[in-house]
């Protein structure tokens, strides 16, 4: 980001920039927390914790049904995108255009099932918050 006059810069946008960077890294900063909080938990459970990335671009073979990933360059697509998988649980938002599900939703676990399966989320609320804040399945 540019960061002052010597960039071009009148100091109002200067400060707007300094704003966003404060921002920015904020949510850096949270985002590491949270990576050490799973990796604690991971340790504790006896996990190794994983410090791979998949290569790019990424499948969402993984991933539930309705939920796409695709690298976008910044914008209100991307945003929007992040928006759309970050949205609370019940809030209903329209994810960017051109993220439709190709793969079709797995089935529900039905009361009294005895053994764990790969379940489905809606949004990253549905699954941290949901599920496994409560200790319960997802539906």
């Amino acid at each position: 980001m540019k960061a002052g006059p010597e960039d071009g810069l009148t100091a109002e946008q200067a400060a707007v920039v300094a704003r966003w960077r404060d921002l920015l890294t904020g949510i850096a900063v949270e985002e590491m927390l949270h990576l050490a909080l799973v990796f604690n938990v991971m340790t504790a459970i006896g996990a190794a914790p994983p410090l791979s990335r998949p290569n790019f671009p990424r499948s969402s073979d993984d991933l539930p049904g309705g939920v796409q990933f695709r690298l976008l360059p910044f914008g209100t697509d991307s945003l929007t995108h992040f928006l759309y998988l970050e949205r609370p649980e019940g809030m209903e938002r329209t994810d960017a255009a051109g993220f439709v599900p190709t793969i079709p939703p797995r089935e529900q676990i039905e009361p009294g099932e005895a053994i764990s399966r790969a379940q489905d989320f809606g949004t990253v609320g549905h699954l941290i918050y949901g599920a496994v804040g409560t200790g319960t399945q997802i539906s």
